[in-house]
């Protein structure tokens, strides 16, 4: 007669196997207050084109053509075949050192 243990183990595990891994760090778990406010909005899922924080391939397009272009676009606005960037993402009230220092957290956490 087969055991029915190894099944019944494996069905009252999974729901722990799925928990654990769906509350595991990703790349924004600790991210700055002002990400987090003012940018996880549109660069957590990619909405708009943005560059989804986490995904390195997605990020080195944009840093290839130089950290200043990618700080003049979070700072200026960008529009073009990839997406749109508002000028500060809309959060004019944001200094421009303030802007670098997110899209720096964005590219790290890309890595």
């Amino acid at each position: 007669m087969l055991s029915i243990r190894p099944a019944l183990t494996l069905i009252l595990l999974l729901p722990v196997v799925f928990l654990v891994s769906a509350c595991s760090p990703g790349p924004t778990a600790n991210a700055p207050p002002l990400y987090v406010n003012s940018c996880s909005w549109c660069h957590d899922a990619g909405n708009g084109g943005a560059p989804v924080t986490g995904d390195k391939e997605d990020w080195e397009r944009r840093t290839s053509k130089g950290m200043a272009t990618v700080y003049a676009n979070a700072i200026d606005g960008f529009e073009g075949a990839t997406g749109i960037m508002p000028a500060k993402g809309s959060r004019m009230d944001l200094s421009d050192e303030e802007i670098k220092k997110i899209v720096d957290f964005m590219v790290e956490a890309s890595q």
